[in-house]
C-alpha cells in the first residue's frame, strides 16, 4: 500500500524528529559529562558525589526511577565513607523520591526522616523544608491527612522565610491535593490556583502543567467537562514538549476519564492502555494502580464485568500494598460495581464496606477539624510571627526617633548659644542703621504719595478725555440726526439712521469708560447686552426678539472692543432689519470664548429666513465689517445652519 502523505507534513514530521534527537543527544551529552566527573579520582570528593547524584536525578528520576535509587544509593554510600553530611542529606532525598515513585512507602518515609534529621544538624533550612513536604506527601497517600497537613504548613513557613516562591507554590499545590482527595473541591481549587499563578510567575514550566493538570481534575469532579478537558489539553502539551514521560502518563490517563464520562469508551481504553504502558516503564506502581482502575471502569461501562474485576483486584492489591487509601476507596468502589453487575452480592457488600470504610477515614469529621485547626494554627503563627517583627520594628522606630530628639536638643542649644551671640552682633549693626532707615522711610513715603497724586491726575485727566470723546459723539450723531431730517428718501433716512447707530455704539463704550474705577478692564458682557438691548428697541419694534448671549469674563481693552462692538452693531442692525420678515419673533445669538492665549472665537447669528448669496456681499455695512475683522486680525466665516450664523476668530489688540 503506498502511503500519500503531503510533503509538507513530510518536512514537518521530519523537522520535530531532529528537534527531538538533538534533545535526546543533549540530554545524553549532559549524563556523559557528569558520569565521567564521578569517574574521574582527580576530582575533589564533593564534586564526584555531586556529579553523581545530579546523575541519579537528571538521568533517571522520570523515567527510570529503580535507577535514581541504585545511583543514589552509591552516592549515599560514598558520602557516608567520607563523612560529607550535606551530600548525605541530598542523597538520602534522593533516595526518598525513588522509593515514592516505586510506591516503597516505608523505605520513602525512613529516607525522608534521616534526611531531615541531617539537614537540621547542618541548619539547612531550605533541605529540612524539601524534606518536611516529601514526608507530607506521603503521609497523604496513607491517609493520615493530619500529620500531612501539619508537615506541609511547616514546610510553608520555612519557605515563606527563605522567600522561596517555587517551593511555596510546592506546598500550595500538596495541600490542594488533600483536599481534592477529600472532595473539597472548592478549597482545592483555591490552593491549585495559588501554586498555579506562582509557577507562571516564575516561568517553571513542570510546575505550570501540574497546576493544569489539578485544577483539571477540580472541574472534572465538579461535572464541568469542557474545562477539565481544557486544562489536561495544556497540561499535556508541556509535558510533551519537556518529555516528561511521568506527567505524559498522567495527563493521558485524565482524558481518558473524560472520554469515558462523555461515553467514548474505545477512546477512553486507547487513552488509558496507553498510560498504562508508560507507567509500566517507569514502574510507576501509584501510576499503574490509577490506570488499572480506570480500565476496570471503562470494562464496567461495556458490562464487561470479569475483565473489569481483573484490572480493579490488580489495582487494589497495589493500593493495599503502598497502604494508599486513595487508590484502595476507588478500587473498592470499582469492584464494587462490577460484582454488583454480575450479581455476586457477597463480594459486592464487602467491597462496598471496604469503600465506606476507606471513604469515611478520608472524610472523616474528626480529620475535618484536625485539618482546619492546622490551617488556622498557620495563619495564627504567620499573623503572629507578622505582628512580632512589627513589634521590633517599631521598638526600633522608637528608640531611633528618642536619639533624634536628644539629638535634636543638642543642636538647638548649640544654635540658640550661636543665636545669642549672632543677635548681639546684629543688634548693634541695627541701632547703627536705625538712623539711616528712618532717614530712608520718609523719603520713601514723599515718593509714594507723589506716585498717587500723579496716579490720581492721570486717571481723572483719562477719564475727561472719554468723557468729552463721548460728548463729541453725541453732538455728531446729533448732526446726523438734524442732517437726515432734510431728506425724504427712506434709503438716505436709512443710511443716515446706521451712521448713527454705529456712532453710539462708540459713544456708549466711552461713556462706560469714564463712569469705571478701573480703566484697564471693562465688563464686555454687560457693554454687549446694552448695546444689542438699545438696537432691539430701534429696529424691531412689535416683535418679540429673546437674546441667547453666552460671554465668559475677557481680558481685552477699548482698542479691541471699539472695533468688535461694531461689527456686533452691523450684524445685529442687519438681522433686525432682513432676518425676521414675515415674523413676529426670533432669537439673537452672540457667544464669545477664549479660545487660547490672546485668541478668541465669537459666534454671532440669528434665527432668521438667512441671507441669498449675493445679498451677503452688498452694502457700506459688510465692507466696514470685513475692515474691522482685518483690524483685530481676524477670519470671518459663515456657519451652514438655519438662519444667518457667523463665526468671528480674532485677536487681542490692546498693549500690555
Amino acid at each position: 500500500m503506498q502511503l500519500n502523505i503531503e510533503p509538507y507534513k513530510l518536512m514537518l514530521f521530519g523537522i520535530l524528529f531532529l528537534l527531538f534527537q538533538q534533545h535526546i543527544q543533549a540530554q545524553n551529552a549532559k549524563i556523559d559529562s557528569l558520569w565521567a566527573e564521578w569517574k574521574n579520582d582527580k576530582q575533589h570528593d564533593t564534586v564526584r558525589i555531586d556529579a553523581l547524584i545530579n546523575f541519579a536525578w537528571d538521568g533517571y528520576l522520570y523515567s527510570y526511577p529503580d535507577s535514581t535509587f541504585y545511583y543514589a544509593k552509591m552516592a549515599y554510600d560514598y558520602a557516608e565513607s567520607k563523612g560529607l553530611k550535606k551530600q548525605m542529606g541530598w542523597a538520602s532525598t534522593a533516595l526518598g523520591v525513588s522509593s515514592w515513585y516505586q510506591s516503597n512507602m516505608n523505605k520513602s518515609i525512613a529516607y525522608f526522616s534521616e534526611s531531615t534529621k541531617i539537614y537540621e544538624e547542618l541548619g539547612d533550612k531550605y533541605g529540612q523544608a524539601s524534606s518536611l513536604m516529601n514526608t507530607a506527601n506521603i503521609y497523604a497517600d496513607q491517609g493520615n491527612f493530619i500529620r500531612a497537613i501539619e508537615s506541609h504548613t511547616n514546610s510553608l513557613k520555612i519557605y515563606e522565610q527563605l522567600g522561596e516562591k517555587s517551593s511555596m507554590a510546592d506546598c500550595y499545590n500538596n495541600i490542594g491535593v488533600i483536599h481534592h482527595d477529600r472532595e473539597n473541591y472548592k478549597e482545592a481549587l483555591i490552593y491549585f490556583r495559588k501554586s498555579l499563578e506562582i509557577m507562571k510567575a516564575e516561568g517553571k514550566s513542570e510546575g505550570i502543567s501540574r497546576g493544569y493538570n489539578n485544577v483539571g481534575s477540580v472541574y472534572e469532579n465538579l461535572k464541568n467537562l469542557e474545562k477539565a478537558e481544557e486544562y489536561y489539553l495544556r497540561s499535556l502539551a508541556i509535558r510533551e514538549e519537556s518529555n516528561n514521560q511521568y506527567g505524559i502518563a498522567q495527563s493521558l490517563g485524565n482524558l481518558g476519564g473524560i472520554f469515558r464520562i462523555q461515553g467514548k469508551i474505545e477512546e477512553a481504553m486507547e487513552y488509558h492502555q496507553k498510560s498504562l504502558v508508560i507507567r509500566q516503564k517507569l514502574k510507576n506502581n501509584q501510576g499503574i494502580s490509577s490506570s488499572m482502575n480506570a480500565i476496570a471502569l471503562n470494562f464496567i461501562e461495556q458490562k464487561k464485568y470479569r475483565q473489569a474485576i481483573l484490572y480493579g483486584n490488580s489495582a487494589l492489591e497495589l493500593g493495599q500494598e503502598a497502604k494508599r487509601v486513595v487508590t484502595i476507596r476507588d478500587a473498592s468502589k470499582a469492584l464494587y460495581e462490577a460484582y454488583k453487575g454480575l450479581g455476586e452480592f457477597e463480594n459486592a457488600m464487602k467491597m462496598h464496606e471496604l469503600f465506606t470504610q476507606t471513604r469515611d477515614s478520608i472524610i472523616s469529621e474528626k480529620n475535618q477539624k484536625e485539618i482546619l485547626r492546622q490551617e488556622f494554627k498557620y495563619q495564627y503563627d504567620k499573623k503572629k510571627l507578622a505582628d512580632s517583627l512589627a513589634f521590633a520594628k517599631r521598638k526600633e522606630i522608637d528608640a531611633l526617633a528618642y536619639q533624634n530628639k536628644l539629638d535634636k536638643e543638642l543642636n538647638i542649644r548649640r544654635v540658640l548659644y550661636a543665636g545669642l551671640v549672632f543677635l548681639f552682633l546684629l543688634g548693634f549693626v541695627f541701632f547703627r542703621g536705625y538712623q539711616r532707615k528712618k532717614m530712608v522711610n520718609k523719603l520713601i513715603v514723599a515718593q509714594r504719595n507723589d506716585l498717587a497724586r500723579k496716579n490720581k491726575e492721570k486717571t481723572a485727566m483719562l477719564k475727561e478725555i472719554h468723557h468729552r470723546v463721548k460728548n463729541n459723539l453725541q453732538v455728531v450723531n446729533s448732526l446726523l440726526r438734524l442732517q437726515s431730517r432734510e431728506f425724504e428718501d427712506e434709503h438716505a433716512i436709512s443710511m443716515f439712521k446706521e451712521a448713527q447707530d454705529r456712532v453710539l455704539s462708540m459713544a456708549l463704550l466711552h461713556e462706560k469708560m469714564y463712569r469705571s474705577d478701573d480703566l484697564k478692564h471693562i465688563d464686555v458682557r454687560e457693554h454687549i447686552n446694552l448695546l444689542v438691548e438699545d438696537l432691539i428697541k430701534s429696529y424691531a419694534v412689535g416683535k418679540i426678539i429673546d437674546l441667547d448671549v453666552n460671554i465668559e469674563e475677557l481680558d481685552i481693552g477699548i482698542q479691541t472692543l471699539v472695533p468688535l462692538g461694531l461689527i456686533i452693531n452691523e450684524m445685529i442692525s442687519n438681522a433686525l432689519k432682513y432676518a425676521f420678515k414675515g415674523k413676529n419673533e426670533g432669537v439673537i445669538t452672540i457667544n464669545i470664548k477664549l479660545l487660547k492665549k490672546d485668541s478668541f472665537e465669537m459666534i454671532i447669528g440669528d434665527d432668521g429666513i438667512g441671507l441669498k448669496g449675493e445679498e451677503e456681499s452688498k452694502g457700506i455695512g459688510t465692507k466696514l465689517i470685513q475692515i474691522f475683522t482685518q483690524q483685530l486680525n481676524g477670519t470671518l466665516e459663515r456657519l451652514e445652519q438655519p438662519g444667518t450664523v457667523f463665526k468671528l476668530v480674532f485677536e487681542r489688540i490692546d498693549a500690555r
